[in-house]
């Protein structure tokens, strides 16, 4: 099978949902299938890790800096579905992208939108793509049960497919503590969803009640600074220690130099650091939000809080206090995250989904319903908030500016060698 996936990065690169694809489609490629990449990126796509990790993994990748508005980016898109023509297309945290399903539709082409979050932007979408939508797309990848229940109450039960973020089996393991506890945070640095401030106040608050606890955070985003000012409020450099973000490469020999993975978000789907985390034998520690529900058993395979302060507090102590507690949720996470979570099982989740989506096909439109095949048209009423919509002929101009500043980027930088696969 030829499968088709549309990548947007985000300007926190790498992120877990860059990590999610170099999981996902070296697999899928080694089964026998087609496996390509659409990027879009904020920077110079050749300066995005994806990209290189495409080259190093013989991905076929095509990819474009932003054009500088939606329409165009969805331009782009269409007309490189029209010169694949793959069986599938996957927007894949693209959601963007997703209004290219009628232009697929036209070349016979069935969609798949990916859903990682629990969050109201997700049940906008499906408000914007499910069944009564003109840009229904043919089916939906929940990453947790809770988004699948959201999705459902939108689209046919059979057009929506429970399959969890896979992580990589691995020989890294988390030794028992001996001398420091270590407590991890792995992921992006802002206030939004994971509650970084608060979490930072956790840490340092928690470090000033045993001496042989230390609080590591690893990552980077738009609240560094806060966190930086946070931990210095508190006196707590010394054994609250923030670090850069990590190569998905480095990731797990990082990880396994811990003891807990600490996740406090508002919303999460299924976290792929939690779920690496497990892999190696930290004992997560968690917030009971979306995903995290059925992933995490209290005194099972982790501890579960009840809030950010004083639960927080004392379970926390608690584990780094007892080191037969710690080697009993310590394994059982890893174990549980062996069964359920790894990228071979979650494979096989989605090849029975690609399969059911293209076997099922999809309802051709004809071509002058659209106006032409290329005509890019929103109605305001399924129009995603923010992101803005322009005619055409300010289209061009946006598009005009984009490159220019693409140029702009490559003369600062002076990287004009040419490179395969970028466009």
């Amino acid at each position: 099978m030829h499968v088709l996936f549309v990548h947007n990065e985000t300007d926190y690169l790498c992120d877990a949902q860059s990590v999610f694809l170099q999981n996902l489609m070296p697999v899928l490629r080694d089964r026998g299938h087609v496996v390509e990449l659409l990027l879009v990126t904020p920077i110079d796509p050749r300066d995005c890790p994806l990209f290189s990790w495409c080259e190093e993994n013989q991905i076929v990748l095509y990819s474009t800096h932003s054009l500088g508005s939606m329409t165009n980016n969805i331009r782009w898109c269409v007309e490189r579905l029209q010169q694949i023509q793959p069986d599938v297309f996957v927007a894949h945290h693209c959601y963007w992208a997703l209004y290219a399903s009628r232009q697929a539709r036209v070349l016979g082409i069935p969609t798949i939108g990916v859903l990682h979050c629990d969050d109201e932007d997700t049940r906008q979408l499906l408000k914007l793509f499910g069944e009564q939508s003109p840009f229904k797309v043919d089916a939906f990848v929940a990453v947790s049960d809770d988004i699948a229940r959201f999705a459902e109450a939108s689209m046919p039960r059979e057009e929506v497919f429970r399959i969890p973020c896979g992580v990589r089996y691995n020989h890294f393991f988390a030794s028992p503590p001996a001398g420091s506890f270590k407590f991890g945070y792995f992921g992006r640095l802002v206030v939004k969803q994971k509650r970084i401030d608060e979490m930072t106040r956790a840490f340092c608050q928690l470090v000033a009640l045993k001496p042989d606890i230390e609080c590591h955070i690893w990552g980077d985003g738009e609240a560094r600074l806060l966190v930086e000012s946070i931990v210095h409020e508190y006196g707590a450099s010394d054994r609250v220690l923030l670090h850069e973000s990590i190569p998905n490469s480095e990731i797990l020999a990082v990880m396994s130099e811990h003891h807990a993975i600490v996740l406090l978000s508002d919303f999460e789907g299924t976290p792929t650091s939690l779920m690496e985390g497990m892999g190696v034998g930290l004992v997560p520690l968690v917030l009971e939000t979306g995903g995290i529900k059925q992933m995490i058993e209290d005194g099972v395979n982790g501890v579960v809080v009840q809030d950010r302060g004083a639960s927080f507090l004392e379970k926390s102590v608690m584990l780094a206090s007892d080191p037969i507690l710690w080697q009993s949720l310590s394994q059982e996470a890893r174990n549980r995250a062996r069964k359920r979570y790894s990228v071979e099982t979650t494979v096989d989740q989605w090849e029975a989904a690609l399969n059911a989506v293209h076997e099922k096909g999809t309802i051709p439109l004809a071509i002058d319903t659209l106006s032409g095949s290329m005509s890019i048209s929103v109605p305001h009423a399924f129009r995603i908030e923010g992101p803005r919509y322009f005619n055409q002929a300010i289209d061009l101009v946006i598009g005009l500016l984009a490159r220019i500043r693409l140029v702009l980027i490559r003369l600062r930088n002076k990287t004009f060698h040419v490179q395969r696969f970028s466009e």
